[in-house]
């Protein structure tokens, strides 16, 4: 920030100028940063449950909406192929997105696909393996059952 010139003949005058917006708007933005934490709970759990998918309903599992919040999280930050000073392209328009769009939508279908028919029998194994810890469960507590009687 500038400040008052040595000179008496006028020049920049300290606090002169705009704030800068982090400090104009500094409530708002820790009022938003709170509502922000607040929800993270509710936002990691649904994207854990994305994450995982849900076979029952053939809903393939999305990584990638986890491994974002989480690099997030973690301090790590979202990286550009080049460095903005140096970045001549034309910016991305509507009608870039939407043949982005269709392009990628089938290969991330395909590609969840595949994903929950490699998941689908890990998935029926643990199924299999808690069923049969829940019936040791109950054996193991009639056993106490009967012992008590």
């Amino acid at each position: 920030m500038p400040t008052k010139t040595t000179s008496n003949h006028g020049g920049t005058r300290a606090g002169a100028g705009r704030k800068p917006k982090a400090l104009r708007y500094a409530r708002e933005l820790a009022a938003a940063e709170g509502q922000i934490i607040a929800a993270l709970p509710d936002v990691i759990s649904g994207l854990i449950r994305a994450a995982k998918g849900d076979p029952e309903n053939d809903v393939a599992p999305d990584v990638s909406a986890a491994k974002y919040l989480l690099d997030r999280t973690f301090g790590r930050v979202a990286e550009t192929a080049v460095p903005m000073a140096d970045d001549r392209t034309m910016p991305y328009s509507q009608d870039d997105f939407d043949v982005d769009e269709e392009m990628h939508e089938a290969a991330r279908m395909a590609m969840g696909r595949e994903v929950f028919r490699m998941q689908a029998p890990i998935w029926a194994q643990v199924a299999k393996l808690d069923a049969e810890v829940k019936a040791r469960r109950e054996e193991a507590e009639n056993a106490e059952a009967d012992d008590d009687e």
